[in-house]
């Protein structure tokens, strides 16, 4: 309903008055129930869905989707140096030749020349070369295992995203397999819809032409009935010259063979001629046979369109002639024989 709908049901609204507050106080759900006002139960519902919408839905707090882990990123600064030179030079430091190099090393001029000076200079630089040579093995051999540990990273992610791939073809693929169905059903139901009523439709049809038909059927057969006003006609007597052949002048079929089914039959009682061959009738009066006898009578319609123009005067002989040769397509034949 309306607003203004509503606005008028609560005009009905009043509030109650002391004897009414006296009665909702002793028993108030007297006025409550199945017998109450049914505009005031309809105010009071519709203010309760009113009170009901204005309530908030319930805050949805966002919750951020979980971030996702950075790939692995490639180690800079590793240096080109090769990893059998960086050796070679290691297992120089590291051997004895290392300290004949501290003691072959030159002395320079100036205030602190010392041999224990000179030593301890060429053994820093060796120390210093060291942890350079450290240093660049193992962010060589880090680069390494950086670079193994991104391809296989690399695989698990692209494992990871072709099976989710997969995963929302196959969810896809019930949806639209779902939605086919459904739409084949609802073609389906729509063609059956569309069958069923063309096949109610036919069979209204065929009910109304075998009733038509029956209609018909009984009103010739009432103009075959033998009734009293017909009764003279019906039995009218036959003519000496005529053969009794059980037709009477109307129509009727006078014969004795007289069943109940057959009755049935011919009035639309029954559909078929009854199963048993013991409750049959023999037909000892075949009309059918009689009918297709009478069509071999030779009927005016049967002669020639057109008869053959014999003058009266020919004789026999010249009438063979006429119509038994070939002379008739010969213009120069001429009929001359007038013999008895």
């Amino acid at each position: 309903m309306s607003q203004r709908k509503a606005v008028y049901a609560a005009r009905f609204l009043r509030p109650p008055s002391w004897t009414k507050r006296l009665l909702l106080r002793e028993k108030p759900r007297d006025l409550t129930g199945p017998f109450e006002n049914p505009v005031r139960r309809w105010v009071r519902l519709r203010e309760k869905a009113r009170q009901f919408a204005e309530l908030p839905p319930p805050r949805k707090v966002p919750v951020p989707k979980p971030a996702r882990r950075p790939f692995l990123q490639a180690v800079d600064g590793v240096p080109r140096v090769s990893p059998q030179a960086l050796q070679r030079r290691l297992d120089f430091l590291l051997s004895e030749n290392a300290v004949k190099q501290q003691m072959a090393a030159p002395l320079l001029p100036g205030p602190q020349m010392k041999p224990y000076f000179t030593e301890f200079q060429c053994w820093s630089r060796q120390l210093r070369e060291i942890r350079r040579i450290y240093r660049a093995q193992y962010l060589q051999k880090l680069a390494e295992v950086t670079e193994i540990e991104r391809a296989k990273e690399a695989k698990l992610y692209r494992e990871e995203r072709e099976r989710r791939q997969e995963r929302k073809q196959a969810h896809l693929q019930r949806i639209g397999e779902d939605m086919k169905r459904r739409a084949i059903l609802r073609d389906r139901k729509r063609i059956e819809g569309k069958v069923n009523e063309a096949i109610e439709m036919a069979r209204r049809s065929k009910l109304k032409r075998q009733r038509l038909f029956w209609f018909r059927r009984m009103e010739t057969l009432s103009k075959l009935a033998v009734t009293s006003e017909n009764l003279d006609e019906a039995f009218a007597s036959f003519p000496d010259s005529a053969k009794v052949d059980g037709t009477a002048a109307s129509g009727v079929l006078l014969s004795r063979n007289v069943s109940i089914p057959y009755l049935l039959r011919q009035f639309g009682g029954a559909k078929a001629f009854p199963p048993q061959k013991n409750r049959r009738i023999p037909g000892i009066d075949n009309v059918q046979r009689e009918v297709m006898q009478m069509s071999y009578d030779i009927l005016g319609e049967d002669e020639d369109r057109y008869e053959t123009d014999v003058p009266e005067e020919a004789n026999w002989r010249t009438r063979a002639q006429q119509l038994y040769s070939n002379e008739i397509f010969d213009r120069e034949a001429h009929p001359t024989g007038s013999e008895d």
